[in-house]
């Protein structure tokens, strides 16, 4: 009978403000959502000079669709060698990239304020962002 009152008390907490526990964070979820939709708009082509700004977002982008970099080296891999390549060292060098994206966006994100390591505000990794991959 106690963890049921236990239980019982702890959801009146829960709820007390009008939502339980799993939605307390909704809104930040959404915000994070609506930045990830709204980051390749924003995204200009590395052929450019990179600014700070250009950085930050990079930076963001890496953090926020890495994953990405999966099928993307699938692609890559497949186009070049075929199916059997695409299938083993697509989805091998993927995997690695996924970490790599993902640890440099964060690099990039928490640097972007100053142009470094190269003196310049350009971007580490080529392709600048996941998602150009996908470009033919």
């Amino acid at each position: 009978m106690g963890n049921a009152e236990n239980l019982a008390q702890q959801n009146a907490v829960e709820t007390r403000h009008g939502r339980s526990r799993c939605f307390r964070h909704a809104p930040a979820l959404v915000a994070l959502i609506a930045i990830a939709a709204a980051t390749p708009c924003w995204a200009q082509s590395t052929s450019e000079q990179s600014t700070a700004g250009d950085k930050a977002l990079r930076g963001l982008a890496n953090i926020l669709t890495g994953v990405m970099v999966l099928p993307g080296e699938i692609r890559r891999y497949w186009n070049e060698g075929g199916p059997g390549m695409g299938l083993t060292v697509g989805v091998a060098q993927g995997l690695s990239m996924i970490v790599a994206r993902e640890l440099i966006g964060v690099f990039e994100l928490l640097s972007s304020p100053t142009p470094w390591p190269n003196d310049n505000f350009d971007p580490i990794l080529e392709p600048a962002y996941p998602w150009h991959y996908f470009r033919d």
